[in-house]
């Protein structure tokens, strides 16, 4: 361990929280795909909002504990969690895919690598920094990895669907049954539970980006470039 590394491996971790993949939603609409919304966010949320709820989960239902003492550790702001399987590698691959898909459409190989290349990277700064062990990494991997297989062949067509019916009322209606559908379905819904924190955020953004994109789908917003 050197210093540059401690500082590098310590702040790198944000690229993999919650609160990162928030404030980019928001960017993806405004500057990457402004002209089709839901083709990029909805994807990305909805990719993004399964593998963080399965990950935590699976992390709340296996109960194991993380790996190494505490007092090894560089970061303390997991400790209260358990630590298999890894969020910030689920998350980390199941937004890395649909957003370097949507760079490099017709080069699959450079969206896979480029995906893992970026989840290697979350995934070392967990290592270093002694809050996840390989297995935790790997598990968090797989969970991501089986998220964007469930989204591009099962969610994907139907929540975009969704997105763009007329009825906003109804939309609103079925996303509020989601949120009561998580929280019935998760296996600690403690106020204090963080991990059940993060899962209600991702679904909060989920649920707040579908309704804003079915009453975009009325009309062209005014930052869209009219040819």
């Amino acid at each position: 361990r050197t210093p540059v590394l401690d500082y590098f491996f310590k702040y790198f971790p944000f690229l993999g929280n919650e609160i990162q993949y928030i404030i980019l939603m928001p960017f993806a609409a405004w500057i990457l795909d402004p002209g089709n919304l839901s083709l990029l966010t909805t994807t990305l949320t909805l990719k993004w909002f399964l593998s963080v709820f399965f990950a935590n989960v699976v992390k709340d239902l296996l109960c194991l504990e993380r790996c190494g003492a505490v007092d090894k550790r560089l970061t303390h702001d997991v400790d209260d969690q358990f630590g298999f399987p890894s969020t910030h590698s689920a998350a980390a691959i199941s937004v890395a895919v649909p957003l370097l898909t949507f760079f490099f459409s017709d080069d699959t190989e450079s969206v896979w690598l480029g995906s893992f290349a970026y989840t290697v990277l979350v995934a070392t700064s967990r290592l270093y920094l002694g809050v996840h062990s390989v297995t935790d990494i790997l598990g968090g991997i797989l969970v991501g990895l089986l998220s964007v297989c469930i989204c591009d062949f099962v969610l994907d067509d139907a929540v975009l669907k969704i997105a763009n019916y007329d009825d906003t009322k109804l939309v609103i209606v079925l996303l509020c049954a989601l949120v009561a559908v998580v929280i019935k379905l998760y296996p600690d819904a403690r106020v204090n539970n963080t991990c059940f924190q993060e899962v209600l955020a991702v679904c909060g953004l989920l649920v707040g980006g579908l309704i804003a994109e079915t009453m975009l789908s009325k009309f062209t917003p005014c930052y869209v470039t009219q040819n």
